[in-house]
C-alpha cells in the first residue's frame, strides 16, 4: 500500500473529525463515523472490499502510526487496543439493533477508533494549515447578542472570530464566551440581548480580544507560548489588513 499524500491525510482526517463531532452531539449518531472509517479503507485498498472487515488490514496499517493504537504505555491500559475497538465496530456495524444504549455504545467505541486513527494520520504533519479549522464559524457585527450566544452554545465555542470595523483599523478580533457571558448578566438582559454586537463594542461596553495571527507555513509547537495560549489562533496568508480572508482558526484542542 503506498503511503498517503499530506493532502490525503488531511482529507480523510476532517472526514473523521467532522463526523466525530456530529456524534458529540448526537449520542446516537454513528452513521457518519462508519462511513468515514469505510470510505478510508476503501481509498486503501483501492476499492477492493465491501465493508469493514476486508478493510481492517489497510486501516489497521495506518493505525500503527499511532502509539495510540499499539503501545500499552501510550494509553496507561486504560484505553481499548486498536485491534479489540475495530472488531467491537464491526460487529456491531453487521448488527440489526442500533438505537437506545446499543447505538450510544456502537458510537463510543467508532469515536474511540477515530481518534486513534485521526492520530495517526497526523504523525507526519507539524504546520497550522495541516491542523487548522477551515471556514471557521465567525461572529458579525451586526448580529444581536442573543444571536452571537446561541452561536456559542450551539457548537460549544469559547471564542468566535469577528472582523472589528469599529475602530481606527479594520482587523479581526474575537469575540469570547467569559465576555459575552459578563456583560449579559450584569443588567438588564433582556434589551442587552437585542443589541448588536457592534452597538456593544462602540458603546465601550464589551470588549473584543485581539488574538494570535500566524501564517499557514507556522510550526504548531511554537503558536501557544505567552500570554495567548489559551485562545484560539487565527490564519492568514500575509498580514491581517482587514481585507485579507480568513484562512483558519486553531486551538490547542485541535492539535491533541
Amino acid at each position: 500500500m503506498p503511503p498517503l499524500l499530506p493532502e490525503q491525510r488531511i482529507f480523510f482526517r476532517d472526514q473523521l473529525r467532522d463526523a466525530r463531532a456530529a456524534a458529540l452531539r448526537n449520542s446516537e449518531d454513528f452513521h457518519g463515523l462508519l462511513f468515514a472509517i469505510e470510505r478510508l479503507g476503501s481509498f486503501l485498498s483501492n476499492g477492493n472490499g465491501t465493508g469493514l472487515r476486508q478493510y481492517q488490514e489497510h486501516i489497521s496499517e495506518v493505525a500503527k502510526k499511532s502509539p495510540l493504537a499499539l503501545d500499552p504505555e501510550a494509553t496507561d491500559n486504560l484505553s481499548i487496543p486498536f485491534g479489540t475497538l475495530y472488531t467491537l465496530v464491526n460487529r456491531a456495524r453487521n448488527d440489526a439493533l442500533h438505537q437506545g444504549a446499543y447505538a450510544r455504545n456502537l458510537t463510543t467505541h467508532a469515536v474511540e477508533l477515530a481518534i486513534i486513527l485521526e492520530d495517526a494520520l497526523m504523525t507526519e504533519s507539524n504546520t497550522v494549515r495541516d491542523f487548522m479549522i477551515r471556514s471557521p464559524v465567525c461572529a458579525s457585527l451586526w448580529q444581536p447578542l442573543s444571536f452571537v450566544r446561541q452561536t456559542m452554545l450551539e457548537n460549544s465555542f469559547s471564542y468566535l472570530p469577528v472582523l472589528d470595523q469599529a475602530g481606527e483599523k479594520k482587523q479581526w478580533k474575537l469575540i469570547s464566551d467569559r465576555a459575552l457571558a459578563t456583560y449579559l448578566r450584569e443588567a438588564d438582559r433582556k434589551n442587552r440581548l437585542k443589541q448588536t454586537l457592534g452597538e456593544a463594542v462602540r458603546n465601550g461596553l464589551l470588549a473584543l480580544e485581539v488574538p494570535h495571527k500566524v501564517q499557514p507555513t507556522a510550526e504548531v509547537s511554537s503558536i501557544f507560548d505567552g500570554e495567548d495560549k489559551g485562545r484560539p489562533v487565527l490564519v492568514f496568508d500575509g498580514e491581517d489588513d482587514g481585507n485579507r480572508p480568513l484562512l483558519g482558526l486553531l486551538m490547542p484542542f485541535d492539535v491533541l
